[in-house]
């Protein structure tokens, strides 16, 4: 199992449920344009299933999603596909590279936001169980 992959999933689904919802568009709308089943889009947006780049570019296209944006979130993409390179530790790792914009003025980039939803997901995650 890839913790650090799922949480970049969770991420990633995030981001593409948000620009869904931006579209105006429903899970019920969504998915059969996508060709795909409701189940699939929900499992994505959830986190609990990957996707690759060119599902994503077909959200991206329905979505009419542009410019900046839509590289940001291609290379999310990429990201969450890739594995790990800190298999004993994920969480930390996770935590360490987002923890490293705590010492900057920090902006409200997307790439800020993932961090600090990297380290939010990570600290939940470690909680032990009542």
């Amino acid at each position: 199992m890839r913790i650090n992959g799922t949480l970049q999933q969770r991420q990633l689904g995030q981001e593409l449920r948000q620009l869904r919802e931006e579209a105006g568009l429903t899970l019920e709308e969504a998915a059969p344009r996508l060709d795909w089943s409701t189940s699939k889009l929900n499992r994505i947006e959830n986190g609990q299933q990957g996707v690759d780049v060119h599902g994503v570019r077909s959200m991206l296209d329905l979505y009419d999603v542009g410019g900046d944006r839509w590289t940001e979130i291609i290379d999310l993409v990429r990201e969450a596909r890739q594995k790990g390179w800190w298999p004993g530790a994920p969480f930390q790792c996770s935590t360490m590279a987002a923890s490293s914009y705590r010492g900057r003025s920090p902006t409200r980039t997307s790439s800020y936001r993932r961090s600090l939803l990297l380290i939010e997901m990570s600290s939940a995650v470690r909680m032990p169980r009542r």
